[in-house]
């Protein structure tokens, strides 16, 4: 049976989103960011040799479903997943609009602060985002603090430490301009037993430590680093990762005939909302 929609008897005036513009606004008001695409990963457990062993009951119900085996489980030593389940590909620098970023940290839940953050985010239409896509900010940063043990020579943080230009002014003229780069405010080491001396445990950069390239924290032993074993805090500028959690809108698509003789079927921008990657994704190691 075939429905035909009766239509209205007269149409009003039409007002459509001008793409275009938003196109111009993104260009000049964006904010740069790095955006991954996921995909699951094929690793697999097998359930000989690895998991159960020959004989077992289950391993019979597998082989029966003609599943060889198979479990379905990402393999935790997996060197492509980190026992994830799905890769990152793909990375690029695009333009977003980055509206409602939050950071709320929870008080002694890891050695220190948990921090809890929303992103909601913005992309043309080209850049059409998908659950469990990752979004690095480029460009911005956010306070972090964290409390770490010390592993080696290098030890990696949450986030990669951002190197961020203070307009300091000037000491004599406020009107001058005295920029200064800081990526560390502050790094304090414990003992091994967990004491720790206000003064004397303070570390200095250039002097204890050194920071990488990669956004890391190299230990200088001519200075006076934490014992390897040991905790340490550190406060620093983060470039935050976040992961695509929610898209509130799944098809934002609509007809435009404003100023043109046959409609014609537009993509609008992209609206998605992120978690800090922490919080819904294990890290690589």
């Amino acid at each position: 049976m075939n429905i035909i929609s009766r239509q209205p008897k007269k149409f009003g005036t039409r007002a459509d989103f001008d793409t275009e513009q938003f196109r111009k606004e993104m260009y000049q008001h964006g904010l740069r960011v790095q955006w991954e695409q996921v995909v699951e990963c094929p690793c697999k457990r097998s359930a000989a040799g690895d998991l159960l062993v020959s004989g077992d009951g289950m391993l019979d119900i597998l082989e029966t479903a003609g599943e060889k085996g198979t479990t379905f489980e990402n393999r935790q030593e997996c060197p492509a997943c980190y026992g994830r389940g799905y890769l990152y590909h793909s990375p690029q620098d695009i333009l977003a609009i980055c509206t409602r970023v939050a950071s709320t940290p929870d008080a002694w839940k890891e050695w220190g602060e948990w921090a809890r953050g929303a992103l909601f985010l913005t992309t043309l239409p080209e850049h059409l985002v998908g659950y469990q896509d990752r979004i690095t900010l480029i460009d911005s940063v956010l306070v972090y603090r964290e409390t770490l043990r010390r592993t080696g020579a290098i030890d990696k943080l949450r986030y990669p430490i951002k190197t961020r230009t203070l307009d300091t002014g000037s000491a004599l003229d406020a009107t001058e301009s005295d920029p200064i780069s800081v990526g560390v405010l502050y790094v304090i080491k414990a003992d091994e037993d967990g004491g720790v001396d206000p003064v004397t445990d303070v570390l200095t950069q250039d002097v204890d430590y050194s920071l990488t390239e990669a956004g890391t924290v190299e230990w200088l032993e001519d200075g006076s680093p934490p014992d390897v074993g040991a905790y340490f805090s550190i406060t620093y500028y983060a470039a935050p990762r976040f992961v695509v959690v929610d898209i509130p809108h799944a098809f934002r698509d609509t007809w435009i005939g404003t100023k043109t003789d046959q409609p014609y079927f537009a993509p609008l921008p992209v609206n998605a909302m992120c978690r800090l990657e922490h919080l819904v994704s294990r890290e690589e190691d």
